[in-house]
């Protein structure tokens, strides 16, 4: 009898310990990359802060991580809102395929991808493109492809003239770029990988024009992206002089399906976390409270509106 009550207290000691804390998964792009390091900031600042305890799956790209989230095989996703608005309306990566289950939970960041060069190659802008080694395919992570293609359409650079090297992945295009089996690869100015190879042998980030035609051959190109001046920085290796980037909206986003308390809380915790999120990853310090929300042609999920309801954005 005395066991019978020990196993009884236990199950419910059990039960009550799993109610409180719900385990839930966040999908990100492969480990080093910007989305990874977001997503782990993200994972860390709501788990410490609530109930939820989150945990981060390197997916692939925004692309893969969107599909998933759509079929509801994970509960919250790192994406850009470039492959964001390609799933709602059932893009090219899509098949036609309307990822109408997705939703969206909160703007995070701005994510700045540029071309990257080796310090010692002698290409020192996109007019020395032409028959050059560039990454391409970018496999489990084809969104990183096309914000390449929107840098290219903004530089008026014709990818029939380049010399076309498939890879697996935006970071290891990088590391091929390091080896010296690439000349070209575009990538995040702020990746931890970026600093690696800044370290390793030294890198340097090219600019794009910022004309009206520029802005719109790479809004044509991949719609949501848009061109972006940054001033150089210690956070950014590889440039002393500004220079304009292709630049998206880094977001938390979810399944239409998701609790909508465990939404809300993860949106309330973002908002009053920000302290947590910068702590975890430096590049978070431009993460807006105020500016969580705003219209992307795509809904967001009702837990997160409950919350800017009630802190009226």
């Amino acid at each position: 009898m005395k066991k019978l009550l020990i196993a009884a207290i236990a199950g419910v000691f059990m039960t009550a310990t799993s109610a409180q804390a719900q385990n839930m998964t966040i999908g990100t792009s492969q480990q080093g990359s910007a989305s990874f390091l977001t997503g782990s900031a993200v994972a860390k600042a709501i788990s410490e802060a609530t109930d939820l305890n989150l945990r981060v799956v390197p997916e692939g790209g925004s692309e893969i991580i969107l599909s998933r989230l759509h079929a509801g095989a994970m509960v919250f996703g790192i994406a850009t809102s470039p492959p964001l608005i390609q799933a709602w309306a059932g893009g090219e990566e899509y098949k036609g395929v309307k990822q109408e289950n997705v939703r969206v939970v909160a703007v995070l960041r701005t994510l700045r991808t540029a071309f990257m060069v080796r310090a010692d190659s002698d290409i020192t802008s996109t007019a020395d493109f032409a028959g050059k080694r560039i990454a391409e395919g970018f496999g489990r992570q084809r969104a990183a492809g096309l914000m390449q293609d929107a840098g290219l359409a903004a530089a008026g650079v014709d990818k029939a003239n380049l010399t076309l090297v498939p890879v697996a992945g935006g970071a290891k295009a990088v590391d091929d770029l390091v080896a010296g089996r690439l000349d070209i690869t575009h990538f995040s100015l702020s990746s931890g990988k970026t600093r690696e190879a800044d370290a390793s042998v030294g890198i340097r980030f090219l600019t794009i024009p910022d004309t009206d035609e520029a802005k719109a051959a790479a809004s044509e190109s991949m719609p949501g992206v848009f061109i972006e001046t940054v001033e150089p920085s210690s956070a950014y290796p590889g440039f002393s002089k500004p220079i304009n980037v292709i630049a998206s909206k880094y977001l938390l986003v979810t399944n239409a399906s998701a609790d909508e308390d465990a939404v809300y809380t993860a949106t309330k915790a973002l908002y009053e976390n920000k302290e947590s999120l910068v702590a975890a990853y430096p590049a978070m310090a431009e993460f807006d409270p105020e500016n969580m929300r705003m219209d992307l042609g795509v809904p967001y999920h009702p837990g997160a509106l409950k919350f800017y309801a009630e802190i009226g954005q």
